[in-house]
């Protein structure tokens, strides 16, 4: 086993770096994070956009008319195109701006084909028109839901004793990005104070 021109090579055979590999539906990059997260967008994108025609041109059919083309078309996005793409979301962590543009560019292109505009329609009407929520908020969302559940676990559970100890002590993770974001917005720190049995978060944030 010996090294030659910055490549590891065992009897004869080149031993490459790979800088990604796929965990539970995301890409784990080697450059951290934003870019582990990047990649996840990029390889589920092209997926995505087949969908989004495949809706489009399902909305043309007739018979969609009896429910609505606008509806079943905001139904089927919602209940099955954004789960897929945003699987996982909760854990995104330390996104930067280039993971939520490539997001929004995603819905701004599903409505835009939904309300028959160009895609430089302005991304706040079309949101307001179909009352739906930013890509940046859904993971929001996500997330403080995510610490909710998290919160009303059993202390024997993992995931709880987890939650706990970047409680405890600080660390970097879901509970510190948590209280940054009620903070940010004017919630009640979920965190600290008590919720109800049957709490249910559900944020309508502006998108503006």
């Amino acid at each position: 086993l010996y090294i030659r021109y910055h490549s590891i090579i065992y009897d004869s055979f080149v031993v490459k770096q790979k800088t990604e590999s796929k965990y539970l539906g995301d890409l784990l990059h080697e450059k951290g994070n934003n870019s582990s997260v990047l990649s996840t967008i990029m390889e589920r994108r092209g997926r995505v956009k087949k969908c989004i025609f495949e809706i489009s041109s399902l909305l043309n059919d007739i018979r969609v008319q009896s429910i609505g083309g606008l509806l079943c078309g905001l139904t089927v996005w919602n209940m099955a195109v954004v789960p897929y793409v945003l699987n996982n979301s909760e854990t995104w962590a330390d996104m930067e701006k280039d993971c939520v543009e490539e997001l929004d560019k995603l819905q701004t292109l599903f409505l835009s084909l939904l309300m028959a505009v160009p895609v430089t329609c302005a991304r706040p009407a079309l949101a307001w028109d179909t009352k739906s929520l930013s890509m940046t908020n859904r993971i929001i969302q996500r997330k403080l839901n995510l610490c909710v559940h998290l919160k009303k676990l059993n202390k024997t559970s993992l995931a709880k004793q987890v939650y706990e100890e970047q409680l405890n002590n600080g660390y970097p993770g879901l509970v510190r990005e948590v209280q940054d974001l009620c903070k940010e917005h004017s919630l009640i720190q979920l965190v600290t104070q008590p919720t109800r049995n049957d709490y249910l978060l559900d944020l309508f944030l502006s998108d503006i």
